[in-house]
């Protein structure tokens, strides 16, 4: 079994504290280091009904495109270390409608960064 938690800690005039934790039998864990000025294929399998939880992260700003770079299923912008979360019974809607086999991930600075996908899925759906 393995457990993904999001934190959030906001302090003001009041604090609010909130952790959401999410519990499936399997991982998504991946660390891919993604090239300047150009495309990089990452190869990661997601069964979205499968997801419980999942973060979205990248270094540097870059546009993820899923299973094709020309006429992708799915398209998420991520502004550098501003990253994508997502769980179930969250308020949004998962972005990822279409299975993943892989992601481009297309960055127009020169300076290359790291992708990272830290996640849980239900191995059985």
């Amino acid at each position: 079994m393995a457990t993904w938690t999001n934190v959030v800690n906001v302090t003001g005039v009041a604090t609010v504290a909130k952790t959401v934790s999410k519990s499936a039998s399997a991982v998504i864990s991946l660390s891919e280091t993604i090239a300047g000025s150009g495309t990089t294929q990452v190869f990661q399998a997601i069964d979205v009904s499968a997801v419980a939880g999942i973060v979205i992260n990248s270094t540097v700003a870059v546009t993820l495109k899923t299973n094709s770079s020309g006429s992708p299923d799915n398209t998420i912008v991520l502004v550098a270390d501003q990253p994508y979360i997502w769980y179930t019974a969250a308020y949004d809607t998962f972005k990822l409608t279409t299975d993943v086999v892989s992601i481009y991930c297309v960055v127009a600075v020169a300076t290359a960064g790291t992708l990272t996908i830290e996640g849980v899925v239900d191995a059985t759906p």
